[in-house]
């Protein structure tokens, strides 16, 4: 034992580097015995074997995520989509079939929705036609201004067709509402003459007269005539949303308008001396306007629209008439000066078309204009004749076509 201590001190010396004096070393006799140290045998080892523990089901059930239906800022709106993803203008599965193929999609743009107001600007041309002013001004009788006897229809100045036009732009408050500015302008014109030839005993009985001139109505042989209507309006109206969805809109409007009307005409009769009849009637108002209108889209961009207005105009009527002879002496004169309301109602009805991406618009329709407790020429003349002119209440009329073309950004 002390033989192995011995050795185990030297080793451990040795590895720390200490060296000692040569007189220890002859105490230390190294031998060469060795201790056999058995090595284990592993192979008899098992691991115990574990009991196998059937691990639970925790397949989770199919998840479905809610859909969402995109909606603008109003729960009312939602958008029909093309193949390009746009919203198309189109209501129904038929009409979201044949969406795609009226959108093409190498060229995909997002119009807006049809309630949505944008920034716009606006022509629009008109066709219209007078209605309820037909002057009859002469009659091709025989026998006494008395008493004649008509051979012919009487001569009549009625007012055709004819152009105006309306321009004007919108500004866009926000996607619900705009204010939007009007002019109007429209005139019209007919001529009309006839001649007889003398020695039949036939003469042209002026019916626009005020009073008999002391002239032998047998020497009226030659007739014409003159007939101008003219108006300008201008409108500035706040329109806003009352209802609508992807497929049709219907907007309130609430605005002013100003109107001015004037109503010229002349007749000519040729007698010894020329007989002149001037009657002018001028009119101008300004009141509240209140209306709606609405378009209902379908297919491809195609739409049908309508609007209804009712204007109440507080103006003052100007009407005078004026009989000469030769544009010289003063035969017959006659006026009124009236202050009273004119109820204008206005319906135009027609269809519509925008552009893929929505920017523009076309649209024709047929436009009607009816001017309620006015003045017309017809009936000052009747009052004057019959020396009636305070109690003048007529209906003056225009319908005809419209067309406009817009720019919408």
């Amino acid at each position: 034992m002390k033989r192995l201590f011995a050795l185990c001190t030297a080793a451990a010396l040795s590895v720390s580097g200490v060296t000692y004096a040569q007189d220890y070393s002859p105490e230390i006799v190294q031998t060469g015995w060795t201790d056999a140290i058995p090595k284990p045998d592993m192979s008899s080892l098992t691991m115990p074997k574990m009991p196998r523990v059937a691990m639970p089901d925790i397949s989770m059930p199919e998840l479905h995520m809610p859909s969402f239906q995109q909606t603008s800022h109003t729960s009312w709106v939602s958008k029909v989509k093309d193949a390009c993803g746009n919203a198309c203008g189109a209501c129904g599965s038929a009409a979201k079939a044949a969406c795609g193929a009226c959108c093409p999609q190498d060229e995909c743009c997002e119009p807006p929705e049809i309630w949505e107001h944008q920034h716009r600007i606006f022509g629009e041309f008109l066709y219209l036609s007078p209605r309820g002013v037909d002057t009859a001004y002469s009659t091709a009788s025989m026998g006494t201004y008395a008493n004649p006897n008509p051979v012919a229809p009487s001569e009549v100045a009625d007012p055709d067709y004819s152009a105006g036009f309306k321009v004007g732009g919108a500004y866009a408050l926000d996607c619900l509402s705009s204010i939007v500015g009007t002019y109007w302008w429209y005139s019209s014109d007919t001529n009309g003459a006839d001649s007889l030839p003398g020695g039949n005993q036939t003469f042209h009985r002026p019916e626009t007269l005020r009073v008999e001139p002391n002239v032998q109505f047998g020497t009226v042989l030659d007739t014409s005539s003159r007939y101008d209507i003219d108006f300008q309006m201008a409108d500035l109206e706040h329109r806003k949303v009352l209802c609508g969805d992807e497929c049709h809109v219907i907007n309130r409007v609430i605005g002013v308008r100003y109107a001015n009307l004037e109503q010229d005409f002349r007749a000519l009769y040729g007698v010894n001396d020329t007989i002149t009849v001037d009657s002018e009637i001028d009119f101008a108002g300004v009141g509240p306007r209140f209306g709606l209108t609405g378009e209902w889209l379908n297919s491809c961009g195609f739409y049908t629209y309508g609007e209804g207005f009712v204007n109440v105009l507080a103006g003052r009527f100007t009407a005078d008439y004026n009989q000469m002879t030769n544009q010289v002496i003063q035969e017959a004169r006659a006026g009124i000066t009236d202050d009273r309301f004119v109820t204008q109602l206005e319906l135009e009805l027609g269809v519509g078309w925008r552009s893929r991406c929505g920017n523009i618009h076309l649209r024709a329709g047929y436009y009607m204009n009816h001017w309620f407790n006015a003045i017309t020429t017809p009936g000052f003349i009747d009052g004057v004749q019959a020396n009636r002119i305070d109690d003048l209440d007529d209906t003056l009329s225009f319908d005809g076509l419209s067309a406009r073309a817009e720019v919408r950004f």
